[in-house]
């Protein structure tokens, strides 16, 4: 498959919207609080979304279907929504290019194999919803069959607020301007979260900051961890700071953060080569309320 970034994609960019944690807002004492060591409180397991891609997909009888070719996530609400199964075995299906796309609910890790195995049978995978390129992901009709077969399936629900019946408004498809801009597909607006490395973040007020070095995903609970960004860029960092996907919303030249820079400041950046693979809920709670974002878990 090629590159996403070689590929047509349309970014389905109305007004953005912020996500409903970061609407809701945090009480004030709780935003204030100071944030504790990265190991506080018990473990989340979290791994990079590229490390997953290329894994190798097994189907429920345990035969190669493929290998997982990008993860998509909703970054208003950090939540892992499907998969797109690539390397197809020749003669699955009728067309060698089309890439199906499956629920990330029905994908659970082989962590001995470093592979994924797919609860689905081979004639399930062959009803899933194939994409030839993902300009024609955004498509209306193909964006209802997604969302179709993934609530046939038993691995997702189609967002309440998604209208099917109604045409798309005639400025809504717009094609990027800029290689930056974060590939999405849509409806709901989606990204490759496996994909994001390089894109470019800015301020509130629209100054340079960085660029994503990498998403942090909390496989168990099917949600992005954080988002790892690079203070002035991959090639010269001056630190690695952990921010909530639902902080970024899309700019012309990539992300903007939806906060004040003040608060970016008062959580400590992490140590790299590599973030860890384990994180103290107590601190990625505290990171979340720092920005105005209640968790996606209950703490307890």
């Amino acid at each position: 498959m090629m590159p996403l970034r070689s590929q047509l994609l349309a970014a389905l960019m109305l007004a953005p919207i912020l996500s409903p944690a970061l609407a809701a807002g945090v009480p004030p004492a709780e935003r204030s609080a100071p944030i504790p060591p990265v190991d506080s409180g018990p473990p989340i397991a979290v791994v990079p979304a590229s490390d997953l891609a290329g894994r190798p997909v097994l189907d429920r009888r345990g035969e190669r279907a493929g290998r997982l070719a990008h993860i998509l996530v909703d970054p208003a609400t950090g939540r892992i929504r499907y998969a797109m199964i690539g390397d197809v075995p020749s003669g699955s299906f009728a067309s060698g290019d089309a890439v199906p796309v499956v629920p990330w609910a029905r994908l659970g890790p082989i962590p001995q194999a470093h592979a994924f195995r797919l609860d689905l049978d081979r004639s399930a995978l062959l009803e899933a919803p194939r994409i030839h390129g993902f300009a024609s992901a955004i498509r209306p009709e193909v964006a209802a069959q997604i969302l179709d077969f993934a609530a046939a399936s038993g691995g997702s629900e189609p967002p309440p607020t998604l209208q099917r019946d109604l045409p798309p408004p005639p400025d809504a498809l717009r094609l990027p301007s800029n290689p930056a801009t974060p590939e999405t597909v849509g409806p709901p607006v989606l990204v490759s979260a496996n994909a994001l490395a390089g894109v470019s973040v800015a301020t509130q007020d629209g100054r340079p900051l960085g660029e994503i070095a990498e998403v942090l995903l909390d496989t168990a609970s099917r949600q992005v961890a954080y988002v790892l960004v690079a203070e002035g860029g991959l090639r010269a960092p001056k630190a690695w700071l952990p921010v909530p996907v639902q902080i970024l919303v899309p700019s012309p030249r990539g992300y903007s953060l939806a906060v004040e820079t003040f608060w970016l400041r008062q959580v400590p950046p992490l140590q790299r080569p590599e973030p860890p693979s384990r994180i103290g809920s107590a601190w990625l709670a505290a990171l979340y309320r720092n920005y105005g974002i209640e968790p996606y878990w209950r703490p307890g």
